[in-house]
């Protein structure tokens, strides 16, 4: 079951700096990645997320991932743990957090303190996950983009971490940057928590204004993520498949293989 952390009251959601609010108000271009990541340094995803540091967030999702995890699904999908500005939130919580972090730690980073949070707070819905049901399967998605470090999925307690190797939406990377990525998510692998394995994700778009890469394109991605010794693999989604044959059996023959 997809379990996805957005939404919530309206005091929940992230703050973002005055410089930043007023970006965020002005129109978006094509080229825009939602939540993918940016073309541009500026450019920050479009919808609400809620502070990950708050109590009542937390306990919001704990509670709905209890009654998922309740419901006799075999795993869930953990999805949109991330950050509006792609970097961290300012609300008063959160300098709060950061403050009190670097009385303990005076070298401490604003960017690693802003990561901390995104693995703590995955990790304890894993835990919660886990207490209600013990034998169920966990995967997550590392989205939205996290500019500092785009490649944190080995610090979580999860089964299959999925990390973006191939986006959605053009212009698409070149293969060397699938390659590049797909080598480096499967090459941290259970360095932290051994039980878990990569499952690099290729996104797939096919619906107008946004252009799709072609079915030969598509499988020699798949290709490149199992060469990278990946034993586990994201894709979405299954709609924008479904619109193009073409590519859906190619998705087939790869994953056959």
């Amino acid at each position: 079951r997809s379990t996805v952390f957005a939404g919530g009251e309206k005091a929940w959601q992230q703050v973002l700096s005055p410089e930043q609010q007023a970006r965020f108000a002005q129109p978006r271009g094509e080229a825009f990645q939602q939540g993918g990541e940016p073309l541009r340094p500026e450019e920050m995803y479009s919808g609400d997320l809620p502070c990950w540091n708050r109590p009542e967030v937390r306990e919001h999702f704990a509670k709905m991932v209890t009654e998922y995890a309740n419901l006799g699904v075999d795993g869930l999908a953990f999805d949109m743990v991330g950050y509006v500005n792609y970097h961290r939130c300012h609300c008063d919580v959160c300098e709060e957090s950061l403050r009190q972090a670097r009385e303990k730690d005076h070298g401490l980073s604003v960017d690693a303190w802003a990561e901390q949070v995104l693995v703590d707070f995955t990790n304890e819905m894993a835990q919660v996950a886990r207490a209600a049901n013990p034998d169920i399967e966990l995967t997550a998605h590392l989205y939205p983009y996290f500019a500092p470090h785009a490649f944190y999925g080995y610090r979580l307690n999860i089964d299959h971490v999925g990390e973006t190797v191939a986006w959605f939406f053009r212009p698409h990377w070149p293969l060397d940057k699938v390659r590049r990525q797909a080598e480096e998510v499967v090459g941290r692998q259970g360095t932290v928590w051994p039980k878990q394995t990569s499952a690099p994700f290729v996104g797939f778009y096919a619906r107008p204004h946004r252009d799709f890469r072609s079915s030969t394109r598509v499988r020699r991605e798949i290709e490149i993520i199992r060469e990278s010794g990946a034993e586990a693999i994201q894709f979405a989604e299954l709609g924008n498949l479904a619109r193009k044959p073409a590519v859906a059996a190619a998705v087939a023959a790869a994953l056959r293989q």
